[in-house]
């Protein structure tokens, strides 16, 4: 046998060794990752209908795209916050108002007994002096003040209230002095007649004796 071959058998040789060296350790690595993997498996659950139906109804709703879920929430919190103003009934506002109840005002009556000639003459005062008012009233509101420097010019809303005011007070001036009259009016009817007051004697006696005399 020449040399060369023997270098040649010699090169196979451990080209053979190392090949099987790493065949043995590759097969040690697999076996040593075999034991250190867990031994478990994921089971997958099954979904029920009602999740299927679910899912399948959120799936329609973004390809359709009716409603966002941002759409969504914005319109729940619009109905937990203000819930009256998406609940209306028109049939409230076209019927009838509901009745409120007035409470009876009982109007004080005077009592049927006579005045005496006293309460009669204050009430008269009261009478005159009710006229006096609305006459003065009623000249004011027709003749103009001619006084002093002539003021700049008011608010015409403001002096259509004035009038108003006026004519408010009037009405209740005159409304109380036809009261009052009628009142007195009847009372001097039911009243017995005063008795006629002394008169002083006259100043003219001394014309008359003379008279007779001459």
């Amino acid at each position: 046998m020449s040399v060369e071959e023997q270098n040649e058998r010699i090169r196979r040789n451990q080209s053979n060794s190392v090949r099987d060296k790493r065949r043995s350790l590759t097969l040690t690595g697999n076996q040593q990752s075999d034991a250190f993997r867990p031994s478990y498996r994921v089971v997958r659950r099954r979904l029920t209908a009602h999740e299927v139906d679910i899912k399948d109804l959120e799936a329609a709703v973004r390809g359709e795209g009716v409603e966002s879920p941002r759409e969504e929430i914005a319109r729940l919190r619009r109905l937990q916050i203000e819930p009256e103003h998406y609940d209306l009934d028109i049939r409230k506002g076209l019927s009838a108002p509901d009745k409120v109840l007035i409470q009876e005002r009982y109007v004080e009556q005077e009592s049927d007994s006579p005045l005496s000639p006293e309460e009669l003459l204050e009430k008269q005062k009261k009478v005159e002096r009710i006229k006096t008012l609305i006459a003065k009233s009623n000249l004011q509101n027709v003749v103009p003040l001619l006084d002093g420097p002539a003021e700049r010019q008011a608010d015409p809303d403001q002096q259509l209230q004035e009038q108003e005011k006026r004519i408010e007070i009037s009405c209740a001036l005159a409304a109380e002095a036809s009261r009052r009259s009628r009142l007195l009016s009847a009372q001097s009817a039911h009243s017995p007649p005063a008795a006629p007051a002394t008169t002083p004697p006259s100043t003219d006696l001394s014309d008359s004796s003379h008279f007779i005399k001459v």
